[in-house]
């Protein structure tokens, strides 16, 4: 299977005016099932273009297979298409569809109806070979574009939002099956998505872009718990992040001061991290990460301390539940903290303890939070466009 690889490459249109993609350099191993993300009019089809080969660079070398693109006639690339809008020939029938690619590159009748069949098969459609699209529930139709697509017997393949149109609940199931059919198949696959839950499901590897740069590639656990800026922790889940400074800077650790003093964390630090003392910093927690203890006199015993024994890493704040939200399976909490911060917690709706708008909690905090130091323009960053 052949490796994709992109060398300082750039796209502008309009002469120069505007930039699409800005001095990409990246590899995709082979088999590998990349998710491509980001804001709309980040750059990411732009880039699925280039790669394969319907638009030209602008500067910059794609290599696929160690070939030079550019070298390769569209028939040697090797490349199938798969879109969220299906263009699915609807005078023809399913088999028809298929087989078109086919029968345009010139295979004899035997080898089409053999290829053809095959794809249907793993699409789980061979008993509809002789149905019209207009019979055809969406889902189907979305397993037609990927039979097409595999009956070229491409080893790459670029999809363009292709589960865009499915109802969410299907969307849920058949994306599995969408990773299932690829990996069988040994394909490398690049899908460009606004789905984050989608690309961490079934991804194997995720770009994050934003304006034409590529700013993060990497594991979806990776990017979710260890991301490289504060965009990318906002553009994954639910962040709650704290401003304050830190103090006591070592190899692995630090103290963290919550602004408007606020209590003091201590915190770990990731090794080779460039923070300096007495800088200001930003801490993030993904709001499921977030504990919640009470502290009701009424729930303990005469006497009895509270026991945080069993949390012995926790970093606890004061706070009051300022909402509680039931949102079916879970329950989502709004808690102000004693130094007037707001930060959110999101737990099962059958969580074991009864926490309810009004009630002085204890918010605990684990000792590994993602770390940032103060960024120049912070609405920047915490903006999703």
């Amino acid at each position: 299977m052949p490796k994709i690889e992109l060398l300082h490459v750039s796209k502008t249109f309009d002469e120069g005016k505007v930039v699409a993609n800005d001095d990409v350099t990246l590899s995709i191993e082979d088999g590998a099932f990349v998710f491509l993300l980001g804001p709309s009019g980040c750059g990411k089809t732009t880039l699925l273009k280039l790669i394969s080969g319907l638009e030209t660079p602008t500067s910059g070398t794609i290599l696929v297979g160690g070939i030079d693109l550019s070298k390769l006639n569209p028939e040697e690339r090797s490349i199938g298409f798969v879109f969220q809008h299906f263009e699915i020939f609807p005078a023809m029938t399913v088999f028809e569809n298929v087989a078109y690619g086919l029968v345009v590159r010139g295979y004899d009748d035997e080898t089409i109806e053999k290829i053809a069949e095959e794809a249907l098969r793993l699409v789980s459609l061979e008993g509809r070979m002789l149905a019209y699209p207009k019979e055809l529930s969406t889902p189907e139709l979305q397993k037609v574009g990927l039979a097409r697509a595999i009956a070229t017997r491409s080893k790459i393949l670029f999809l363009d939002e292709p589960l865009g149109k499915l109802d969410p609940k299907i969307r849920k199931v058949f994306r599995h099956e969408l990773r299932r059919l690829i990996k069988s198949l040994g394909l490398t696959a690049i899908q460009v998505t606004h789905d984050q839950e989608e690309a961490m499901a079934i991804g194997d590897q995720i770009i994050v872009m934003r304006q034409g740069k590529i700013l993060q590639h990497g594991k979806p656990e990776d990017l979710y718990y260890r991301p490289g800026s504060i965009f990318v922790a906002n553009f994954f889940g639910e962040t709650n992040f704290l401003e304050g400074f830190v103090s006591g800077v070592g190899p692995d650790s630090c103290v963290f001061h919550l602004h408007l003093g606020g209590p003091k964390f201590e915190i770990k630090l990731q090794h080779g991290h460039q923070l300096k003392n007495h800088v200001q910093a930003i801490i993030g927690y993904r709001i499921e990460d977030v504990e919640l203890i009470q502290t009701k006199q009424e729930e303990r015993e005469p006497g009895e301390e509270l026991d945080l024994e069993e949390k012995p890493r926790l970093n606890t704040v004061k706070g009051r539940v300022r909402e509680a939200i039931f949102i079916g399976p879970m329950k989502r909490f709004i808690i102000d903290l004693e130094n007037g911060d707001e930060i959110q917690a999101k737990h099962s709706s059958k969580f074991l303890i009864d926490i309810r708008e009004g009630d002085e909690i204890l918010v605990g905090f684990h000792e590994n939070p993602m770390v940032f130091e103060y960024p120049k323009d912070i609405r920047a960053e915490l903006s999703k466009a």
